[in-house]
Order: structure tokens, then sequence, then C-alpha cells
């Protein structure tokens, strides 16, 4: 690192230094991180009583991404850096790591600890495999404390809306809170997770809201404690491998006016998928997801790991058609009936085992919880008496009760 400059005005000192430094730990200035680093800093620093002011910055971070910076330190018993951030294109999971520090915090040495403001502003960027624009945030980093609120980004023809916690816990594990709204993004451009399938399986506008706490690293995933509600509009089911069992399953084109979906080639087309979901532990559940298209309604309710990556589900679906109301030509015996002369039908099926190669098998209705029954009821829009009493929707006949 090289310094030079001048000083003026010897009654009240104005110090002015050039500033060039080839390379740099960010913990060497005010960065937590002992791993990141700065390269080919320059810029101009004026130092007047117990302020200085950083002129012209410019510095570039390990990925390559340049970074112009501009701001004021102000000293005193309240110290307080404020900086102003822009980049034209960035990889923005660079900049996070300037903040990741060691995993247990330094002793505290008693003096008065520097808060940092940066009000950062990216055009174009990346973070974690997402392309963004025009990307505005506030940094906030005071006593260990990392926020980034608000958050507006555009992705995938949408916005978004994001605040972001870093802090410790009272065990000294460092806890990574996000939580957001989420308007007219194309779902696609979301999806990374293994889970659920592969990237792309699922296309289509979508709304929502999130808020998930869990540690940072490798065990946020098992640590994850939240939910998040959606609302998909005019999408694509593409790829899942369950939904294509069971399609092969409900094999009743012989007597339904319903032209099933190809899930290899085409995907399932849909006019709006909505539900809410809670994650623990790396436990994804729902009770509610609703997915509705033109041929058919279909309702999803369980559990999906998505450490282990296996599902346990139950599955109802509703076709929208005709059938011929003689039973014994209906080849699933998940089958449930209601209404005359033409009959509304539903069927179940229990999806379990690895989410890339899961057991589907349709099963009776007499072997689902009362619970879920009452969920496929109320999300399906069934009638109470294909719940309470199927016995008499499949006869026509009332039933007398068990002994």
């Amino acid at each position: 690192m090289t310094l030079g400059g001048r000083i003026s005005n010897w009654a009240k000192p104005r110090i002015e230094l050039k500033l060039n430094a080839k390379k740099l730990r960010a913990n060497e200035l005010i960065f937590p991180s002992p791993r990141a680093y700065l390269h080919n800093l320059k810029g101009s620093l004026v130092f007047v009583g117990n302020r200085v002011d950083f002129n012209d910055l410019h510095v570039t971070l390990d990925s390559g991404t340049q970074v112009a910076v501009e701001g004021i330190l102000q000293g005193g018993k309240n110290p307080e850096l404020n900086l102003t951030a822009r980049a034209a294109q960035a990889d923005i999971d660079s900049v996070v790591a300037l903040w990741q520090g060691p995993g247990k915090p330094a002793r505290s040495s008693g003096k008065q600890k520097l808060k940092v403001v940066v009000k950062a502003e990216v055009a174009k960027g990346t973070y974690q495999g997402l392309k963004v624009q025009q990307a505005t945030t506030t940094i906030t980093s005071v006593n260990s404390v990392l926020r980034i609120n608000p958050l507006h980004f555009s992705t995938g023809g949408g916005k978004c809306l994001a605040k972001i916690a870093l802090q410790r816990d009272a065990k000294q594990n460092r806890l990574l809170t996000v939580s957001g709204q989420i308007k007219g993004v194309e779902a696609s451009t979301l999806q990374h997770g293994k889970a659920l399938g592969k990237k792309g399986l699922l296309s289509g506008a979508l709304d929502g809201d999130f808020q998930l706490t869990g540690e940072l690293g490798a065990n946020y995933l098992p640590t994850v404690d939240g939910g998040f509600r959606l609302t998909i509009k005019d999408g694509v089911l593409r790829k899942f491998t369950f939904l294509a069992k069971v399609f092969s399953l409900l094999n009743v084109s012989q007597l339904l006016t319903l032209q099933l979906p190809d899930m290899v080639e085409e995907g399932m087309p849909f006019s709006r998928m909505e539900g809410s979901f809670a994650l623990r532990d790396g436990i994804l559940t729902t009770e509610d997801l609703l997915v509705t298209s033109n041929a058919m309604n279909l309702s999803l309710v369980g559990d999906i790991d998505l450490v282990k990556e296996e599902l346990d589900l139950i599955l109802g679906i509703k076709p929208f058609g005709t059938v011929d109301k003689l039973v014994t030509r209906i080849p699933i015996a998940g089958w449930l009936l209601t209404g005359e002369g033409k009959a509304l039908i539903t069927a179940h099926f229990e999806i379990t085992g690895p989410s890339q190669s899961p057991k589907v098998q349709a099963i009776p209705v007499t072997s689902i919880s009362g619970k879920v029954l009452g969920i496929f009821q109320r999300v399906l829009g069934l009638p109470g008496k294909l719940i309470t009493n199927p016995g008499e929707v499949l006869t026509g006949q009332p039933q007398k009760p068990a002994p």
C-alpha cells in the first residue's frame, strides 16, 4: 500500500492523502471477513479534525466486481461511517462475503464499536445464481448485527422487497433471517432446490411472501424455521415425477371426457396455484396447496423432507368430466362419486419415498385420516356427504351404522 498527500491550513490542519493498495484483507479495514480481499484500492482521503472524507474510491472484489465508493467517517464518542457504493455489474455473493466473519466472535476490547451504514446500488448482478436488476439497499452493521433493509430489486419480470438480518443467538450461532414479498416474478427463475426436481419444473407469474430463520452456512436448511405463502397464475407444471406416475394410474379416458397432460414433453398447464407452507428443521409442510386447471383440480397435503429429499404426501384429484355411474368400471380404488345422473369424481394417491423416484399408489378413501379428508373437502370444494358417508354416495342407498 502506498500513501501520498499534502497538509494545508495549519491552524485547522487538513490532510489530503492519495491511497493506492494492490491487495488488502477485508478485516484490515472495516469488514469482519478474514478470507475476503480487496484489490486495486485507489482513491483519496481527506482528514479534518475527527472527520475523514472518502472521495472517488474504487475497489475490485474477489469476484472481479468493481465498486465505486464515497462517504464520511465521523469520529468522536459515537463513531459512524456512512458510505455510498455503486456497481454497474456485481457478483453479490462476493459483497456478502465481506461480512462473513469468523465462527466465534472476537472478545470485546471495551472500545466504542464503529457503526457502518452503506447505501448500495447495483444495476445488474447475480446472487446464488439468481439474476437481479436495479438492486438498492441500506446495509447497517453495529455491535455484531448486520441488517440489509430495505432490499429492493427486480428479477424474472417482477419485483421483490426483502429484509435480511444476521446476528448471533444465545449459543453464539450466527442466525440468518430473511423475509419479504414477491410480486409478478417468473417462478422458474427462483428454482434451485433438488427436492421438487430440477430447475425450470414450474413456470408462471408468482406472488408471495415469506419469512425464514436458520443458522448461517451449511446448517441453514436443517435448522430453518418459518414459512411462506404463494400464488402462481397461468403456469405449467413440468417433469414432476410423481404426477407422471399418478396420470399413468389415472387411466380413465374411456370413461371420462378428459385429456391427461403429457408431463414429460409439454407439462400440465394450470390457471392458478396457491397455498401456504411451513418450513421447520428442513421439513416443508402444506395443508392447503391447490392447483386449478381446465382439466382438473389437484390438492396436495403432507411433508417434503428437503434435507433427505423424501416425500410423504397425499394427492387429491377432482377431474372435470362425466362418468358412467357403474362403479365396477372404474379402475381406481379411491374414486368417490356423487350427484345424479352424471357424477363428480375424486381420486386419492399416496406419494412416498425419494423425490426423484417416489412410490405412487392409489388409496381408498377409508385409509385417509379424517383431518386430510376435511382438508380435501374444503380445498377441493367437495360436498359434505362425500366425506361423512362415502358408502351412501357410492351405492345411492342409505347406509346402516357399523355395529
